[in-house]
């Protein structure tokens, strides 16, 4: 007897094996529901919801943001990442990162990190920006 004719052999057994017990389940099942103890289908339904259970909690209205309010909020805190400053100013992070960007080349505000990373801080005027710039530099380099 080859290997193929051996394997199909197996398989056949095995077929015949599940049968029986495809065979056997079905009986089971139809004296369960023969006896009432079981329902004929399963229901296919899913329990429905309360209305209570269903609403949806309104997210909390976002206010349009100034130049003016985000200003206010750099220069009172050090530095502010975009998302603090838009939870901050309880506004939209997609509003308020457009606005840093203008303010940042209008040279009001400078960024300094990366990505995730990232803060903003006011900036007054040229020589203070870059005071703070050069005790940025000379405090990174110490570390070094």
């Amino acid at each position: 007897m080859t290997f193929i004719e051996q394997l199909v052999q197996s398989l056949d057994a095995r077929l015949q094996h599940v049968h029986d017990e495809i065979a056997a389940l079905t009986r089971a099942r139809e004296q369960l529901t023969a006896n009432g103890t079981a329902p004929a289908r399963p229901s296919a339904q899913r329990p429905r919801r309360s209305a209570a259970t269903r609403r949806r909690t309104p997210k909390p209205s976002k206010r349009p943001v100034s130049i003016d309010s985000l200003r206010a909020l750099l220069e009172a805190d050090g530095g502010l990442s975009t998302a603090d400053l838009a939870r901050q100013a309880n506004a939209d992070t997609g509003k308020v990162l457009p606005l840093l960007r203008a303010m940042e080349a209008a040279g009001s505000v400078r960024r300094s990190g990366r990505r995730r990373g990232t803060r903003w801080h006011a900036v007054g005027s040229e020589e203070e920006w870059i005071a703070q710039r050069a005790a940025e530099l000379a405090a990174r380099s110490r570390k070094s």
